[in-house]
């Protein structure tokens, strides 16, 4: 049992490739059956992957009858593995949103990668076994995941977390524990009714298994091709988001019409990866996904939904905007005394004013304008939108409110308020970025050329 239970960990290990010669695991160990299995097994194969380890405990601050005796123990077995151990100070005050148990988690993972930072370290590994996964399965459906979801607990996630175990029964690490003759300390939280793991594991997963004695490998060979499945549809919204999605200052921008020609499953698969570029998943449903896609595909122009996590998201158009915060522009206003290159941290703008020979190129892109230099006077002013502004675009005749022409070319409101405007004599000569007042175009009498180009910096 024990050379069959370690070569399992370690085919594992070299499967998903886990650990690299040299590498410092800081392992996570409660100090429950699980996590001693864990350490014991990455202990007697650090020699033949070459690895170190780091033993890290944390101390929840929620039995306190138990979580002493919990940490005394977990110490004395590191010491006994002559491994270093390292453990929370003072019970954390757990103030993150949400229910005890999630805030548990939330403060743990934080100590985990606070000592890989602190340590160096490479993994972060954990003891989660296959009847977790199965259990995970299961609670997941009955929650209503999709795809993502159901993948449960991969073996691997991101570039720090290893589960070593994930191949490893519960009847395994038992029998491995006893044959080695170890001690572990057993979470009375664990054995009750009040969460929902516990429940699936003592009521419904023993029923279930009348039907299937194979439950668990079954539930966690589904979860395997499920994540396939997934990781196959995060590449390809990955790929689609590269060629058309744009970061806009603190948004996510999606272009609608392109999205909404996607298969729904990988549309929502592209809106969860803005979703997750923007902030978290976390909280994110079904719910959320399809209020997004109605507000997209509705005949109002404009919309907004607030998400979990103080995101929003943004119906403008054709843009669907995706953001933690509510990105405000306050009102800015520079003067600008005479040619130059100039850069206004503030908004995040380089201005560039330079004299050109008149029988030079004219502008070559949207963010450069050329004018008649004795038409435009300094000093000019550099200013945000304001309600009332007008001017005339260039090959009109008469005058346009601004905010017209905004709704005309379907510039998003959050646009809006960071498009610079440049007036001179109070006049507005250049809507930057976009269109040229006709008053101070060239023309056939103008004798000397100025050209200003704009750059945005972030």
């Amino acid at each position: 049992m024990i050379g069959s239970l370690r070569n399992k960990i370690s085919r594992t290990l070299s499967d998903y490739r886990m650990v690299a010669p040299g590498d410092l695991v800081v392992t996570a160990v409660s100090g429950g059956p699980d996590s001693v299995c864990l350490i014991d097994c990455l202990s007697a194969l650090s020699e033949e992957f070459q690895i170190s380890l780091v033993v890290a405990h944390f101390d929840h601050g929620l039995r306190p009858d138990e979580d002493a005796a919990d940490t005394a123990f977990v110490h004395r077995l590191a010491a006994s593995l002559n491994i270093p151990c390292i453990t929370n100070p003072v019970p954390p005050r757990i103030t993150p949103k949400g229910s005890e148990e999630e805030k548990a988690r939330t403060a743990r993972y934080r100590f985990l990668e606070d000592v890989r930072r602190q340590t160096r370290g490479r993994r972060i590994a954990f003891g989660h076994t296959i009847d977790d996964q199965a259990e995970t399965v299961i609670m997941r459906l009955l929650r209503g995941s999709g795809c993502s979801g159901l993948a449960a607990i991969p073996p691997v996630r991101g570039k720090f977390i290893i589960r070593p175990m994930i191949r490893i029964s519960r009847e395994e690490v038992e029998a491995y524990l006893a044959a080695r003759g170890l001690d572990y300390m057993l979470d009375s939280s664990n054995t009750g009714t009040r969460y929902l793991r516990n429940r699936i594991r003592s009521e419904l997963m023993p029923l279930l298994k009348k039907y299937q004695p194979r439950l668990v490998e079954r539930l966690a060979n589904t979860a395997d091709i499920i994540r396939g499945d997934d990781e196959c549809l995060e590449s390809m919204a990955v790929s689609w988001i590269d060629r058309h999605g744009l970061l806009h200052q603190t948004r996510q921008q999606i272009p609608i019409s392109r999205w909404r020609q996607l298969h729904p499953a990988l549309r929502m698969r592209v809106l969860r990866e803005f979703i997750n570029k923007a902030g978290s998943l976390r909280k994110i449903d079904t719910r959320h996904l399809k209020a997004i896609e109605r507000l997209a595909a509705s005949s109002s122009p404009q919309g907004v939904i607030n998400l979990p996590g103080g995101m929003t998201a943004q119906r403008s158009y054709d843009k669907l905007l995706i953001t933690r915060e509510t990105f405000q522009q306050n009102p800015f206003r520079y003067e600008i005394k005479g040619p130059g290159t100039f850069v206004i941290t503030d908004i995040g703008l380089k201005i560039d004013i330079q004299e050109q020979p008149r029988a030079g190129p004219p502008a070559e892109t949207p963010n450069q304008a050329d004018f008649d230099m004795d038409i435009l006077s300094f000093p000019l002013v550099l200013r945000s939108f304001r309600s009332g502004d007008r001017f005339v675009p260039l090959g009109m005749q008469g005058s346009k409110k601004v905010k017209a022409f905004f709704i005309d070319i379907k510039l998003p409101s959050p646009e809006r308020a960071t498009t610079p405007i440049l007036t001179s004599g109070g006049r507005i000569a250049w809507v930057c970025g976009f269109r040229l007042d006709e008053r101070f175009k060239i023309n056939e009498n103008t004798k000397r050329k100025l050209r200003i180009s704009i750059e945005r910096l972030h």
